[in-house]
């Protein structure tokens, strides 16, 4: 088994604009997991891809497919195992005040893995590179120059939104130039 993963600030518009344009051009199936009450999955495809939310929960998960999932499923450890060889999508929160990493991850076999690289290597490629991580309770600054974020992403810290890790993180990321 290889493994295959990438984590990136992006707003959920983009996110949900990657899967849409993937599932079209390599007629992919995208399931929309939910986890509200009990577990949930919504599945589309090529031809009901435009039924596709225009928001995501932060509690959703997407996964996209090469083929038809099973679906016979009653909870995200089942569906996971039924249905190997996916690569999973956890889209960050993102509420216009707050935008927390994404992350895109595959473990498959190799040619699997490839094919995943390869479908997420035009997102990968519009990503900028570079981002300073500051603690503000002592003011302590790294800078991580291999942490991915999209232009958007970018624009959005730059009118203010505030640009962490995960929802409840002490540290925030300011995407600038070393």
């Amino acid at each position: 088994m290889t493994k295959f993963g990438i984590q990136f600030h992006a707003r959920n518009s983009e996110v949900i604009d990657f899967v849409k344009i993937s599932v079209e051009k390599y007629d992919l199936y995208v399931g929309l997991i939910h986890f509200i009450s009990q577990f949930h999955c919504e599945v589309f495809d090529k031809h009901s891809i435009d039924s596709f939310p225009n928001v995501l929960l932060h509690s959703d998960k997407l996964v996209l497919f090469r083929s038809k999932p099973i679906m016979d499923a009653d909870s995200d450890y089942q569906f996971t195992g039924a249905n190997p060889d996916a690569l999973y999508i956890f889209a960050g929160f993102d509420d216009g005040e707050l935008l927390t990493e994404s992350s895109l991850s595959a473990i498959a076999d190799e040619d699997t893995v490839l094919f995943w690289k390869n479908v997420v290597k035009p997102l990968k490629k519009s990503f900028l590179k570079g981002a300073w991580i500051m603690w503000p309770s002592s003011g302590t600054r790294r800078f991580e120059k291999n942490h991915y974020y999209t232009a958007q992403a970018r624009l959005a810290y730059e009118e203010g939104v505030r640009i962490t890790q995960f929802k409840q993180d002490n540290s925030l990321y300011l995407l600038e130039k070393e």
